[in-house]
């Protein structure tokens, strides 16, 4: 016994079709189409709006995990003001031209360092801090003192180091020293 579909293929059969035959089949089962081009037709559309249902998934999941970047990048800005705010708490005090000056004069004086001239702090702003450098020469008697005074410099309270050192010897005054000494200010 044959089924319907084999019935319809037989009744379709490529090599021997006539038009009329054709169209007369087309016309008997004419609700069998119907019914089949609208399951087509669903299917099709069926698959569309899957395909469209996935793509806004990806976009959804997408957006989601830009949020969540998003969101790890404010708790960790968060977390750098607090640790800015503690860091600058314990800063050991607010440096600037004046005081930068007056520490390199009076731990001079300390430590009997000759320094001839002694030109202003030079200042370069870097976004959240300033870097202070003072360039200046310097003679003593001795080499000890030398060491003892950029020792008591380099542990100031104040955020100071030395930068820049060396020495030359020049005929009549000895040995000079060239020494360059910076500081960092934190801006709050």
């Amino acid at each position: 016994m044959m089924t319907p579909w084999q019935k319809l293929i037989v009744q379709f059969d490529l090599r021997n079709m006539d038009a009329k035959k054709f169209v007369g089949i087309l016309k008997r089962r004419q609700n069998a189409y119907i019914q089949f081009l609208f399951i087509a037709v669903a299917l099709i559309m069926a698959a569309g709006m899957i395909k469209g249902y996935y793509a806004q998934v990806q976009r959804f999941g997408i957006s989601m995990s830009l949020g969540q970047e998003k969101l790890d990048m404010i708790k960790a800005r968060n977390n750098v003001s607090v640790e800015l705010k503690r860091m600058l708490e314990l800063s050991p005090g607010y440096l600037n031209e004046f005081f930068l000056t007056k520490l390199i004069v009076d731990c001079a004086k300390l430590y009997h360092i000759h320094i001839p001239s002694l030109s202003p702090a030079q200042t370069r702003n870097m976004g959240l801090y300033d870097l202070l450098n003072v360039r200046f020469k310097a003679t003593c008697g001795d080499f000890k003192d030398l060491l003892l005074f950029l020792r008591k410099i380099e542990n100031a309270k104040m955020p100071v180091r030395v930068n820049f050192f060396s020495g030359e010897e020049v005929k009549g005054e000895g040995i000079v020293y060239t020494i360059e000494i910076g500081g960092v200010r934190i801006h709050s």
